[in-house]
């Protein structure tokens, strides 16, 4: 016993029980720690590494998943195990910054009635809300978008874009969104088609277009949210120009964007001339701010301070050619005000021959806020009613007037907005030169005309190599080839130096 008691009473056995307690202490602190980090969202636990930055979202999706208020189910349909493991871990990141969304993996192998019960093939996405009842599909090839180009020379597809943060955003805003915005694009002036690129960026904003011609199809519809005018090169005839003015008066919302025409579009001049806006005669070219490999009728717009600039813009890189200016009125006519948003630069030259150029600031983009019209005439028509009302009944008169009063603060103002440069949404332009931002500029003007719409078209992310280079290989060729491996060379004797005679 006295053995024994020695052991327990020994200083060893007191060390040897403490470092065994600190150790039971530490390994229990680091089991909590694991369940609770566990426990943790992805996008807290997990950086993202990804070359691209694939799983990050950017500032607009984060407002709106901010502001979702309503629940959204994700179903993702595909075989268990062969979802590609970029999507997986989008949409596990992207669920995890709003309690509103859940997200499900349905197996159609196991339960080949999923398939049928929403309408899709495998390898498919369904987002929907049950408060709006509405839905869509993403289909996986839109997240991870291939170029099939080199396979009609006997090569294979390559990736060449991932999409899930801006087709999930996009199917989120439409199942949670009350409406869809209709854009009616007119035809019979031949006008150009809405390139690919544009199209889809509407589409994926959740507008639906339709063509229209005046003349045949006769008044636009009520359903009409925007109607768009595109690069048109002949007239609108004075029937036309009527209704366009009618239109725009009585509330409605219209783009205009015009082209280089040898042509003159008087009626067009004239509606824009009614609301305070005059094209100039020659082209535009840009002393200060233009594209140095193609000259200064290619250029950079300035920015103008405005709402329709105040959406996802991260630069001002806009880059268009062959463009037409065009000047407002010194005093907007009554009724209007004019807001620009795109223009030159003082030192900008409208060129229209060589004895016949001026140098001064033109606009590319201006956008004219009409008051109703319809106000003032049906305020005419109920104080008419309103008066006669009154010679009969006193009390009802109150209540009718009373009336009208709240169905005139109901009225929308109509708007004109008038983009100068069609060459801003030529696809030869946006697809050759990726980091200018003219569709994301587009966009915000399309959405503009809508208070309840906000642009949250998001573009893909490459998946192409990246390689690093440099605009100029001079200084840091030097910099790289010479100095650096110099630098490294020389530290590293000298270290060597003195170890030896240590």
């Amino acid at each position: 016993m006295d053995k024994l008691k020695k052991i327990f009473t020994s200083t060893q056995f007191k060390n040897g029980s403490f470092s065994a307690g600190i150790i039971v202490l530490v390994i229990a602190i680091v089991v909590v720690l694991n369940l609770i980090v566990s426990s943790l969202p992805s996008t807290l636990t997990r950086a993202d590494l990804s070359d691209k930055l694939l799983y990050s979202v950017g500032e607009t999706t984060e407002q709106l998943l901010d502001s979702l208020d309503r629940d959204v189910e994700v179903k993702v349909i595909a075989e268990t195990g062969s979802v590609d493991s970029r999507i997986e871990e989008f949409l596990e990141r992207y669920s995890a910054l709003s309690d509103h969304i859940s997200v499900e993996y349905l197996d159609p192998v196991l339960h080949p009635s999923v398939l049928t019960d929403y309408g899709v093939d495998s390898y498919s996405i369904v987002v929907s809300c049950s408060d709006t009842g509405k839905s869509t599909t993403i289909d996986f090839n839109d997240i991870i978008v291939y170029d099939y180009t080199n396979v009609y020379y006997g090569g294979s597809a390559t990736e060449k874009e991932f999409d899930g943060e801006g087709q999930m955003a996009s199917a989120i805003d439409y199942v949670t969104s009350d409406d869809t915005k209709k854009i009616y694009t007119m035809t019979g002036h031949d006008e150009s088609t809405l390139g690919t690129d544009v199209a889809d960026l509407i589409e994926k904003a959740n507008m639906e277009t339709v063509e229209y011609n005046m003349l045949t199809d006769g008044e636009l519809p009520e359903d009409c949210d925007l109607l768009i005018s595109y690069a048109p090169t002949r007239d609108l005839a004075d029937d036309e120009k009527a209704m366009v003015l009618d239109y725009i008066n009585n509330g409605g919302k219209m783009l205009i964007i015009r082209t280089a025409t040898e042509d003159t579009l008087d009626n067009f001049d004239e509606v824009m001339e009614t609301y305070g806006m005059t094209m100039t005669d020659g082209y535009i070219a840009e002393p200060t701010r233009y594209y140095p490999q193609n000259g200064p009728y290619w250029f950079f717009p300035t920015l103008v301070s405005s709402d329709i600039n105040g959406n996802l813009l991260t630069s001002d890189l806009i880059l268009v050619y062959n463009v037409k200016g065009m000047t407002t009125a010194e005093e907007a006519p009554e009724g209007v005000t004019l807001e620009p948003f795109l223009s030159t630069t003082e030192e900008a030259i409208n060129y229209v021959d060589e004895n016949n150029m001026t140098q001064g600031t033109y606009y590319l983009g201006v956008a004219a806020i009409v008051e109703n019209q319809s106000a003032g005439s049906s305020a005419d028509e109920e104080s008419e009613e309103t008066e006669t009302a009154s010679q009969e009944e006193e009390g009802t008169a109150d209540t009718e007037s009373q009336a009208s009063e709240e169905t005139q603060d109901g009225l929308e103002d109509g708007r004109l907005t008038v983009l100068t440069v069609d060459t801003m949404i030529d696809p030869n332009v946006t697809s050759s030169y990726t980091n200018i931002e003219n569709l994301t500029e587009f966009m915000n003007i399309v959405t503009s005309n809508f208070d309840d719409v906000e642009n949250v078209t998001i573009p893909a992310k490459s998946l192409e190599v990246s390689m690093n280079t440099f605009a100029s290989t001079g200084g840091w060729s030097a910099l790289f080839i010479g100095v650096i491996p110099a630098v490294a060379l020389v530290g590293g004797f000298v270290i060597w130096i003195v170890r030896r005679r240590a």
